[in-house]
């Protein structure tokens, strides 16, 4: 055998020993890669969950409060949250809410709110958020309005629930047939002919419930002058 031969089977075994070294090294470098990508994202995603946790716990302090525009933001901020959670692959963790009692001697109760709203374009909407502790819910539930359009019928919108876990649904769309006369010829509610919903699959659990008013278009904004749930 002469010297070059020899050099070949040398480097041939060299190379056969070396070769499996490196390609162990490198899969174990992936795995550690791989096990600490795993856990950064779990580490995000329990903070994230422990931030909604506490958005969710302010939220319901500000309905209590009755401040509305802060209440709209921190809605906004925990359906971001909501969204930003499922893009990590994550579920987001939502406190556990006190089930209603839904007894066969539940007497159905009327929750009002009076307060005077507008829901038109962003520069003149105010008190179109209406919040309502519910500490017990029946089996039917009904939210009535009494509203029009300010100066005329001409009015399009939107009215929405939140429930006490978030979640934004979106319940009746007002047009100018829900209404007989505009606002301005009304001298109190009673004259307003009354809008009335079924809100029976969304009202299911005790907790701070939102009604929503959103303007979509017309002549005239919605004038709110009462705003009642019964359940």
């Amino acid at each position: 055998m002469d010297k070059t031969t020899s050099r070949i089977i040398v480097a041939t075994l060299f190379t056969a020993l070396i070769v499996p070294s490196v390609v162990l090294a490198q899969s174990g470098l992936d795995n550690l890669k791989g096990e600490f990508i795993a856990a950064k994202n779990q580490a995000v995603l329990t903070e994230s969950n422990n931030y909604l946790k506490r958005l969710i716990s302010l939220r319901n302090q500000t309905a209590a409060a009755g401040n509305s525009g802060e209440l709209t933001s921190v809605t906004a901020e925990i359906e971001r949250m909501r969204g930003e959670i499922g893009a990590l692959g994550g579920v987001a963790v939502i406190p556990p809410v006190h089930s209603a009692t839904r007894s066969v001697n539940h007497t159905a109760k009327t929750y009002i709110k009076e307060i005077k709203g507008w829901a038109g374009i962003p520069e003149f909407s105010r008190n179109n958020i209406y919040d309502f502790n519910i500490p017990e819910t029946g089996t039917k539930s009904t939210l009535t309005v009494y509203a029009s359009g300010r100066n005329s019928r001409n009015t399009f919108g939107e009215i929405f629930i939140v429930t006490p876990s978030g979640r934004k649904k979106m319940v009746h769309r007002w047009e100018p047939d829900d209404f007989e006369i505009p606002l301005k010829e009304a001298r109190n509610y009673r004259d307003l002919k009354p809008l009335q919903v079924d809100i029976s699959e969304f009202v299911k659990e005790a907790g701070t419930y939102q009604v929503d008013f959103e303007y979509l278009k017309g002549d005239d904004p919605l004038g709110i002058l009462r705003v009642e749930i019964k359940s």
